[in-house]
């Protein structure tokens, strides 16, 4: 066994030079690294760049003798851990009893024997060894705890979450609960949870915290993608870097701020059914063991959404824009007026926007390629919903024209969400790489109560403000003129993220 440990440093206090020079050449005859010091406070300063394994302390100093000195070090949080043998030339008992008082860990007595002094300090920094390796384990063994119970209450909310989402009657309850659960589950603050189409080669959102699905109902599912990839193989996906995966797409308004995700099919008897995102964890990034919590949590969550998304789809289809993927009539239809009456009934304002396509500048590609003109409409329909507000209702109301109902929101601020819109798809090209094509919008647009309490006044003056703005040509607004009066609406006018 080696005389000392090459991180063994020993701090050696006295104020006389020559003790300090024998036993420094004593101590580093015996292998140890020696720092020095020539008074008890210097000895406090020298002690944090030294970083000493053990302090040698001379009791008798001018100025701040050793008992202060050390009585010092072991007040103080950062070295009270460290070993003091203190030294002097005074009787024995009474000096080694106050020393033992002030936290010293030993006394040698001088004069001393070379060997006395050196089985002293290798003694004591054994001891110090040993003391800190039971305080290792000891925290080993608390983590260890503490990391088991914190495995027991994320299988607890595991097991709460099956039982409630399986109890949970519709697809609407089920998506509440994984807003609720998930996060929490899986330690994640960024996710979504798509249900899989294979008829539309689409995905179906079913709950989701993130900002770039809000207003989406379904996106199409894009080969080359990590969600593709996963649909494709039926394998998670697991990333640990993103932007150097070959998956990444340069986008500035990406809102992840961790550098891994995991992407897990939701399968049932061999089919993926639907797919989990799980981004930015909440602390670090995501690991191996992420990945089977996601998979098991994945499991149960497949089969209950399964039977609630296949009993909702016959009635949402309904309500649904096969091209869009938007609410179409029928919802507007069964919507607007209960929505005009609980806004009156709350005293603020609504406005609609009605947008049709311009026919000017389609072209003969526009009225004879019909995959060209389905994918342009799903491309303004995207462009609408990513400009709204959550609380904002797109649709494709009738072909070529999309409504747009706007909650506490007045004319005025609908005029400049309008404008933003129709310069927004102006900038776009439509249509294939090769031969692409530009479309401009006309607007027209109503508010309530100036254009009336009815959710057929409301449309009718978006409808005779589109035609006067499309008699005036191209990329026009039009904004219906008051009916009614306001009768006392209070109307917020704030930009309300316009």
């Amino acid at each position: 066994m080696p005389e000392a440990s090459p991180a063994d440093n020993i701090l050696v206090v006295d104020d006389d030079p020559a003790s300090l020079h024998t036993l420094q050449g004593l101590l580093e005859g015996s292998g140890f690294r020696v720092h020095l010091a020539r008074s008890g406070n210097e000895a406090l300063e020298r002690v944090a760049p030294a970083q000493p394994d053990l302090i040698l302390l001379d009791v008798a100093m001018p100025g701040m003798d050793g008992y202060t000195t050390c009585e010092l070090l072991k007040t103080d949080a950062r070295y009270h851990w460290i070993p003091v043998i203190m030294l002097s030339d005074a009787a024995y008992s009474d000096v080694a009893l106050r020393c033992l008082d002030v936290g010293a860990s030993d006394f040698v007595r001088i004069p001393y024997e070379a060997e006395e002094l050196l089985a002293k300090v290798r003694a004591a920094l054994r001891a110090h060894r040993e003391d800190l390796s039971l305080l290792e384990n000891q925290g080993r063994l608390v983590a260890q705890i503490a990391s088991e119970e914190q495995r027991k209450e994320r299988l607890r909310l595991e097991a709460a979450f099956a039982t409630a989402i399986n109890d949970a009657p519709d697809l609407g309850a089920k998506a509440d609960l994984i807003r609720e659960y998930l996060p929490d589950v899986l330690g994640v603050s960024l996710f979504s949870v798509f249900a899989h189409d294979p008829g539309t080669n689409t995905l179906r959102v079913i709950a989701h915290n993130s900002p770039r699905l809000k207003n989406l109902s379904s996106i199409p599912l894009v080969r080359g993608t990590v969600m593709g990839e996963c649909v494709v193989t039926g394998r998670p996906v697991f990333i640990e870097n993103f932007t150097s995966s070959r998956f990444y797409r340069p986008a500035p308004d990406r809102p992840y701020v961790r550098n891994s995700c995991i992407t897990i099919p939701l399968r049932l008897q061999q089919q993926v059914v639907g797919l989990l995102n799980l981004h930015d964890k909440i602390a670090g990034e995501f690991v191996q063991e992420d990945l089977l919590d996601g998979q098991r949590v994945g499991a149960f969550m497949a089969s209950a959404l399964e039977n609630a998304y296949h009993q909702l789809n016959s009635y949402d289809e309904a309500l649904r824009d096969r091209v869009t993927g938007l609410f179409n009539r029928r919802y507007m239809d069964e919507h607007l007026g209960r929505m005009l009456k609980l806004c009156k009934r709350l005293h603020v304002p609504v406005a609609c926007i009605l947008a049709a396509i311009d026919n000017p500048g389609k072209g003969a590609a526009w009225t004879s390629d019909a995959a060209m003109k389905e994918g342009l409409l799903r491309q303004i329909g995207l462009t609408f919903t990513r400009q709204c507000r959550d609380t904002d209702i797109v649709s494709h109301y009738v072909p070529e024209r999309y409504l747009l109902v706007l909650p506490a929101t007045d004319a005025g601020q609908a005029v400049i969400l309008a404008e933003r819109l129709q310069e927004t798809v102006a900038k776009q090209e439509y249509g294939l790489s090769l031969n692409p094509i530009r479309v401009t919008l006309g607007m027209g647009i109503a508010a309530f109560p100036e254009n009336g309490w009815e959710a057929s006044s409301l449309l009718q003056g978006a409808i005779k403000a589109l035609e006067g703005a499309r008699s005036r040509g191209p990329s026009s607004r039009g904004v219906a003129p008051p009916i009614v009066p306001s009768r006392g609406v209070a109307v917020d006018t704030s930009p309300k993220g316009r």
